[in-house]
């Protein structure tokens, strides 16, 4: 929707700008960051969407008021909800 984000879809590093649209396959690893200098904003749609909305809801809860959770607790979220880190564009 806004800025340059960076997905990850299974091997593939995809630079998105507005207007991208990529579908996710069931089972396929995949991951987002902000590969720009500003804000970004992205949609995102899960269809089934199963509980995909209590891991958002518990991400912005850990990262209110700008707060940076830990390490242990991101992963912790993660696991409740069936995620996997990915690794970054660095790795």
């Amino acid at each position: 929707m806004e800025g340059e984000v960076e997905l990850i879809l299974g091997d593939r590093r995809i630079i998105a700008e507005p207007k991208t649209f990529i579908l996710v396959p069931e089972n396929i690893p995949h991951g987002f960051s902000n590969a720009g200098q500003t804000p970004a904003t992205l949609l995102i749609l899960f269809c089934p969407a199963d509980s995909r909305e209590q891991y958002f809801e518990g991400l912005a809860e850990l990262t209110k008021d700008g707060r940076q959770p830990s390490q242990e607790e991101l992963l912790d979220l993660m696991q409740r909800f069936d995620q996997y880190p990915v690794p970054n564009a660095g790795s």
